[in-house]
């Protein structure tokens, strides 16, 4: 597989945190089977939240199992998040400690039946440092 030949680059910088393309694979595998729990194929996953590698973390993962990620600008108001959510009506809000409040707000103001709320920071747990293989992987 051409892809391990770059397992070792770097894929992700974030302050002194780099995360190398083979550890963000198995990261993404383990955050995937995690998401599986309580979302499915065919799901809709909303992400809220600044940049950030749990941000990037949050979007593969969901794409590793087959589920529709919803990205919301977290500049948006609360009235437009809950536009949003309204919309699409996913199962699961991904946002982060900034962007926590303004979620609850948007949870408030929607009509329809409120998603799960999840945090961004809770996929820390996968952290690179852990994910040094990644054989198996493809």
């Amino acid at each position: 597989m051409k892809w391990l030949s770059y397992a070792d680059k770097t894929a992700l910088v974030s302050g002194d945190r780099r995360i190398s393309y083979g550890q963000l694979i198995s990261m993404v595998r383990r955050t995937g089977e995690k998401m599986s729990e309580f979302s499915k194929r065919g799901d809709r996953i909303a992400i809220i939240g600044a940049n950030s590698p749990e941000w990037v973390l949050a979007l593969y993962s969901i794409w590793n199992i087959h589920a529709t990620v919803v990205p919301i600008d977290f500049m948006s108001t609360p009235e437009e998040v809950a536009y949003i959510l309204d919309d699409c009506t996913p199962t699961v809000v991904w946002c982060d400690a900034k962007t926590q409040e303004k979620t609850d707000q948007a949870l408030a103001l929607m009509k329809k039946a409120h998603p799960a709320v999840m945090r961004l920071e809770s996929l820390a747990d996968c952290d690179a440092a852990e994910s040094k293989d990644a054989e198996g992987v493809g």
